[in-house]
């Protein structure tokens, strides 16, 4: 996750509890708890951290990033104003009085999508009868998407994804902080290894349910009865639910589900959905979703935000002061990449859903573990990886920062700062070499050895203002 983050260029990641150990004989059920109660605090007490700030959390170490920060969130922003035009056609308006204030009370829309969570296949085990598995809104995706075993199958394969899953999720701070002191409080009062995706499911459920109670009380009869005769009703199933609902409680959390990939792909159950398609291949984007047995096929397209007026090429080298020394030092081995020219998004091979016709942005390989190999060798930048990640290094995110100010734009990155590395949840900084060590054949596999040691490279030592080394060794 850590390698494929710094290819594309993302801030540097925080690890909760990085290194930290719990006692021996810890359960399963004390490392959820420790890994929620982390996630938690850190949106909670870290000073870096602000309510109106966006934070993705990928909540595991199967993870691989696909496509740049900026493409995941335009896609996050577009998605959202899709989703909250939809909602206000179903829910509507409610008019809000400001309290102590002489103002005119204002229209607002009645329910709105702020954070978004990977989706499923499946929901989750043991809540079949929950409102967080009966009242899910059904998936965006056509009923017939995998032809007409669509939500038939018995073994899942050819469900659509419908039903909320922890692990991946996007959102403003001050909404993930809710969501997540409601599931670090039935962690604590409920001891089961998975009380976090139970936590969710319920509260996801809950809220679905309230909002179909709300549109029914203020909907009319007739034309729910006619909208159900004729097969348009939007009415979410309630058949048997009857959970348990406490006057004054919170059950509106504007969460929603990635039914389509966009942002987030889950392997569990979908390991067959994808390809890794080259977009100037026709005669391959023509036929695959025939292949598939998808009804209505069509060719598949280069999706718009990976056109280069939209985002940049990733082998595009970066632009650096004449006099600014490199670091590390270019080296016409170990940062050979591609020519710009002749290799682009266009026809780079890109992990595509083929059924929701989406190329995701984040890849979570929550299914077999041993295609975790396989799959990280078919990544568009893996032959490549180490160059990558060595233009990561020297790519300057103050000249993003400003450019992207004076285009009057906002900008996304970690004001702490940071090349090539990670942040802990205490503010310290560790890096890559150190946490990824060993693993060199594993990520690069190209016998240049060690990361920032390659053969050829040196190990001159790096000091920080205050005399301290922080790199290489002193002589």
């Amino acid at each position: 996750m850590l390698t494929s983050a710094m290819i594309l260029n993302y801030p540097p990641p925080t690890l909760i509890n990085y290194g930290k150990k719990l006692p021996e004989g810890a359960k399963e059920y004390d490392v959820m708890k420790d890994r929620i109660t982390g996630i938690y605090e850190f949106l909670d007490k870290t000073r870096h951290v602000q309510d109106n700030d966006f934070v993705l959390i990928a909540d595991g170490t199967d993870f691989f990033f696909q496509l740049p920060p900026d493409v995941l969130i335009q896609r996050f922003q577009k998605l959202l104003k899709e989703n909250n035009a939809k909602l206000q056609q179903k829910y509507g308006l409610v008019m809000v009085e400001k309290a102590f204030e002489q103002t005119p009370p204002e229209t607002v829309q009645k329910y709105t999508q702020r954070v978004l969570f990977s989706a499923s296949k499946e929901c989750c085990p043991g809540l079949s009868h929950d409102a967080g598995c009966v009242a899910a809104p059904e998936s965006s995706l056509p009923p017939d998407i995998y032809g007409w075993k669509t939500d038939r199958y018995p073994d899942g394969t050819l469900t659509r994804p419908r039903w909320i899953k922890p692990g991946a999720v996007i959102g403003q701070v001050a909404d993930l902080k809710a969501i997540y002191a409601e599931i670090l409080r039935f962690v604590e009062h409920n001891h089961n290894a998975q009380g976090d995706y139970v936590a969710l499911t319920q509260l996801f459920g809950r809220q679905e349910y309230v909002r179909e109670l709300e549109r029914r009380r203020t909907s009319n009869p007739f034309m729910e009865w006619m909208y159900t005769q004729i097969g348009i009703s939007e009415a979410s199933n309630l058949t048997g639910l009857n959970p348990r609902l406490e006057t004054g409680r919170r059950y509106e959390y504007g969460i929603g589900v990635d039914y389509e990939s966009q942002l987030f792909f889950n392997m569990w159950n979908s390991k067959n959905d994808v390809e890794w398609l080259q977009y100037n291949n026709v005669s391959k984007t023509s036929s695959v979703q025939m292949q598939h047995g998808v009804p209505r096929e069509r060719r598949l397209l280069l999706p718009e935000d990976l056109n280069p007026e939209q985002v940049s090429n990733p082998f595009i080298q970066p632009k650096v002061g004449k006099d600014e020394p490199l670091t590390p030092p270019y080296n016409a081995t170990l940062d050979a990449l591609p020519n710009p020219q002749h290799r682009s998004w266009h026809n780079l091979p890109l992990l595509t859903n083929v059924h929701s016709a989406t190329v995701p942005a984040l890849v979570r390989l929550d299914g077999d573990p041993k295609l975790r190999d396989t799959w990280w060798s078919k990544m568009w930048y893996y032959p490549w990886a180490r160059a990558l990640l060595r233009k990561y290094v020297r790519s300057p995110s103050g000249f993003e920062a400003a450019q992207s100010a004076l285009l009057g734009g906002q900008e996304w990155w970690d004001l702490r700062g940071g090349k090539g590395g990670i942040w802990t949840e205490k503010g310290e900084w560790i890096d890559y070499s150190e946490v990824c060590v060993g693993y060199e054949r594993d990520l690069f596999n190209d016998g240049f050895g060690k990361w920032r040691r390659e053969d050829g490279d040196s190990d001159e030592p790096v000091y920080n203002q205050f005399g301290q080394l922080i790199k290489g060794k002193e002589d």
